[in-house]
């Protein structure tokens, strides 16, 4: 055996399924156990790739993605993921934000995708207009070009989504693309849904749709003709997604749906309770984003950052190339449900778990 060399504490965790798979050294606790770690490159016991990402200190941290075989599993302390809620809560309180939000650290899925923090994607806001304000690591595209948001919730989503500053997105390498559908003074004139729909279909560009409102059935006809979209809509919260009809865009066939569930309701409903058109639902937290408030940071739950979640991991996939463009949405959704976890799985409403709600 060669000898270690020792380079800084590294956490582990346990992987969704697996045994010792990869490591998460972003937020140290009282919980986490330590262990000593080796130069990238260096072979030791089985250990497979090595890779590091830069905190907000300008330090590397280390982790390794792949198995790990022999002795080394005697080795390694499983560690979970922290209580979704407590991490937030822990970074955002009293309308302040007090440390960097990493919500690509807190989703629930393998390194090895989350890594390539979506490059090369292109994600679609159809919501209010983003703070021009805020800085993302790539430039946002505005077609439109509607200045001035009335409110935030454009701006809180593509935190979520893509921030790189103090929030850090799920998928922070992803192109933004705004597409306003309400003005400055907080309306949603028809004329704006029609020019966000009249641009999605002059490109055949391979978009993700982020829509996290209930747009109306008046609209349904401007779906068709789409090419190359992967819509993602906003279902409804806790009894709303036990209704004969979900909300619009989400009720549509070619459309991924996504709700959220309180960790309360979900203890007293069964999962054939939810409407059969439900794709996907999320743990219904208090999420900490960017804000138009003075300080640039406000909290807010509910099935809109649900499906900015369900929109963020599939950026992911389609960077890891899990996800292809000649797929069809039924492939796509499959792919969604293979890095989901079951209904039925202990602890999913204390994690950031995308969750398969008929499995």
């Amino acid at each position: 055996m060669i000898a270690v060399k020792i380079v800084r504490p590294i956490y582990i965790r346990k992987g969704p399924g697996r045994s010792f798979d990869y490591l998460a050294p972003i937020y140290p606790s009282g919980k986490d156990i330590i262990m000593d770690g080796i130069e990238k490159g260096e072979s030791w016991k089985g250990i497979d790739d090595w890779y590091f990402k830069i905190n907000d200190k300008g330090e590397k941290q280390r982790y390794w993605a792949g198995g790990v075989s022999g002795s080394a599993a005697d080795l390694i302390a499983k560690v979970q993921l922290p209580n979704a809620q407590q991490y937030i809560n822990d970074h955002y309180s009293n309308g302040k934000l007090t440390g960097t939000l990493d919500y690509n650290y807190l989703l629930n899925l393998d390194e090895n995708i989350k890594s390539t923090q979506g490059k090369g994607v292109k994600v679609v806001i159809l919501d209010s207009p983003v703070s021009k304000n805020i800085a993302f690591r790539n430039p946002v595209r505005r077609p439109m070009n509607v200045d001035h948001p009335a409110d935030d919730h454009g701006s809180f989503i593509a935190g979520i989504i893509a921030g790189y500053s103090n929030i850090i997105g799920i998928a922070s390498n992803v192109e933004i693309i705004e597409l306003p559908i309400k003005d400055q003074n907080g309306a949603g004139p028809d004329f704006l849904v029609l020019q966000a729909f009249e641009y999605l279909k002059s490109t055949e560009e391979l978009m993700i749709v982020n829509i996290s409102y209930d747009l109306g059935i008046k609209y349904a006809d401007l779906f068709n003709g789409l090419r190359n979209k992967i819509i993602v809509a906003a279902a409804g919260s806790n009894k709303a997604l036990q209704d004969q009809t979900i909300i619009f865009p989400a009720s549509l066939p070619d459309v991924i749906s996504v709700g959220c569930i309180s960790k309360e309701y979900a203890a007293l409903i069964s999962n054939t309770s939810l409407n059969n058109r439900l794709d996907f639902i999320l743990p219904d937290f208090n999420y900490a984003s960017f804000s138009l408030e003075n300080n640039g940071f406000g909290n807010d739950n509910g099935d809109s950052y649900s499906c900015a979640i369900v929109s963020s991991a599939i950026a992911l996939l389609l960077s890891a190339g899990k996800i292809t463009r000649d797929m069809n949405l039924n492939e796509v959704r499959q792919q969604v449900a293979g890095i989901s976890m079951s209904w039925f799985d202990k602890d999913k409403f204390d994690i950031l778990n995308i969750i398969t709600p008929k499995s």
